[in-house]
């Protein structure tokens, strides 16, 4: 018996296996730089009542903010990471390749937390975003904002935010 089969044209074929084999052709892996080649950097949290001081990594180029903290296995008490951008805009994370559930704060350009997530889940891709512009997002091992009670309005201390200055 003859079968006659549908004449495919050559572009079709090739996204047919563009797509049998997934992005991995289209994106090219992603090289992690070193946590220990951060830079670092020392912050305060200040609450109404206390101030809070961490060490933090910065995330201060493209490809530091896109690494974050992926694949870290522990983050110590007193760590975190200090995602810096030069200008305002309406940051938004997401917990993909993370390993340890992990608290965020949304700093504004003032160094005011403009709103926090809590306890974002590990592997998740549910977008966790800025309620409005800022210049920083910090993320903290998750449990530190209920630890420590942060909050919106809370201060930052960092020579990147306006506050800083004064």
């Amino acid at each position: 018996m003859t079968r006659i089969l549908p004449c495919v044209p050559p572009l079709m074929i090739f996204i047919l296996l563009l797509a049998a084999c997934g992005s991995a052709l289209l994106v090219p892996p992603l090289t992690l730089e070193p946590l220990d080649r951060f830079p670092t950097d020392s912050i305060v949290i200040e609450t109404h009542h206390k101030k809070f001081p961490f060490r933090v990594w910065i995330a201060d180029t493209g490809s530091r903010r896109t690494q974050g903290l992926m694949y870290v296995r522990k983050l110590d008490a007193d760590r975190g990471m200090l995602f810096l951008f030069h200008e305002p805009t309406r940051a938004a994370m997401w917990m993909n390749n993370m390993a340890i559930p992990i608290d965020l704060l949304f700093i504004a350009d003032d160094g005011r937390v403009l709103n926090v997530a809590r306890n974002a889940v590990p592997g998740s891709h549910r977008t966790i975003q800025a309620e409005g512009p800022v210049t920083g997002v910090i993320e903290l091992p998750g449990g530190t904002v209920a630890r420590l009670n942060l909050d919106t309005g809370d201060r930052v201390t960092h020579r990147h935010f306006k506050s800083a200055a004064h």
